[in-house]
Order: structure tokens, then sequence, then C-alpha cells
């Protein structure tokens, strides 16, 4: 099993720097972060994707939903398990990531795109759910560029939601999105969005679970 230390973030002199070779990680590893569901982090992906489930089944419309960060699909599927008659779709940056989904999964639509590119890859105001799933500190530093191609395009009543455990220790990120109550106000800052809740959950695991849901403001 490969280390995701060795192609995620460098520690140079107790410091954490990006690399963000996920293609890397993706051909060396069958299953990244255990994302199947699997391993260590089992009973934090039960808990944190039934969450979202959650959020989704309370929206009334929710025929198109992307799923931004899918990695192997396995919580993509979960969506379409629940919502059959739902366009859904998940989306990576991986292309290995993105083949191994299609492999495993006939449905959902899989396809190579990251968050920033969404405005480019699907019709503006034509979407009704956008999910981070375990994102946040990959793109923190794109964050805001990331947000303006999502609100881009979210319908009108369209909702974002962000879910994301939170290291009890963190070490990146922690200029713009501090632990849980500081990436609660940068959120709520935002120009053009919403926060319309924000919730913290300590289940006694590795790391707690923090679940944001976003409404863009569209002129």
């Amino acid at each position: 099993m490969a280390d995701s230390k060795d192609y995620i973030f460098k520690n140079t002199n107790g410091k954490l720097d990006f690399i963000g070779d996920f293609e890397g990680f993706y051909q060396a590893d069958e299953d990244p972060w255990c994302q199947s569901g699997q391993g260590d982090m089992a009973r934090y992906y039960q808990k944190s994707r039934q969450r979202i489930l959650n959020k989704i089944d309370n929206k009334e419309e929710k025929s198109f939903i992307i799923e931004v960060g899918c990695g192997l699909g396995h919580f993509t599927e979960q969506i379409k398990v629940h919502h059959p008659t739902s366009e859904v779709f998940g989306v990576d940056l991986s292309q290995t990531a993105i083949t191994k989904a299609k492999k495993l999964f006939a449905e959902p639509n899989f396809f190579v795109c990251n968050a920033k590119e969404l405005s480019s890859q699907f019709s503006i105001k034509s979407v009704d759910v956008v999910i981070l799933n375990q994102l946040l500190w990959y793109i923190v530093d794109d964050i805001e560029e990331a947000l303006a191609s999502i609100r881009a395009v979210l319908k009108q009543n369209g909702l974002l939601i962000i879910s994301n455990a939170f290291a009890r220790e963190q070490k990146y990120g922690l200029e713009k999105l501090p632990y849980f109550d500081g990436t609660q106000r940068f959120l709520t800052n935002m120009n053009e969005w919403q926060l319309i809740s924000a919730e913290y959950y300590d289940d006694n695991e590795t790391h707690t679970d923090g679940h944001f849901q976003m409404r863009p403001l569209h002129g």
C-alpha cells in the first residue's frame, strides 16, 4: 500500500508542502485513502457519507448531481443507488482514478475534470447539487476560483455540499481554512454565496467531520 505522504504532501522541516501527484498515487495504490470503505477509515466514511445523502434527500430537486473529487467512484455509486432517476456525475483530476471508476461501476458518468473547470464542462445554471467530498486541502490555494466555477453551474436554488475530515492537529491550509471554525468563517464571508448550515461532528475517530451547505447568490 502506497503512502499518500509520498505523493500529496511533502514534509520539509516540519512544514507541509503540497505536491498533488494524485495520478501517481492512484497508479501506486489500489485503494487510496481506503475510500472503498474497507480500511481504517470505514466507520468515518460510513457516517460522513450518510450525512451527505441525508442532505441530498432534503433537496426538492435532485435531477443533476456532481461529486467533485470522486476518486474511484464508491460514493458516487452510492449516490446513484439512492437516487436512481437522477443524473449523477463523478469527476476527478486523475485519469487513472476515472479509468478505475469506470471499470468498477457501469453507472454513474465519470470523466476527468477539476473543480475550477466545472463551468467549462457543464452548462451554466444547470446543476442541482455539487458535492465537494474530502477535497478542501487540495483546492485551498485556489478555492475562490473553484467556488466561482461551481457557482456558475448551479441553478438558482442549487446546493453546494462540502464534506471534509478535520485533523485534530491540522498542518496545512491554516492561513485560509484553520480547522472547522476558521473554515466556517471563511465560507461565511464568501461573496455571492450564502452559507446556510455548518455542522461539526466528533465521532471519536482519528478525524472529526465537518459539513457545510451553501447556496449561490445569482444576480
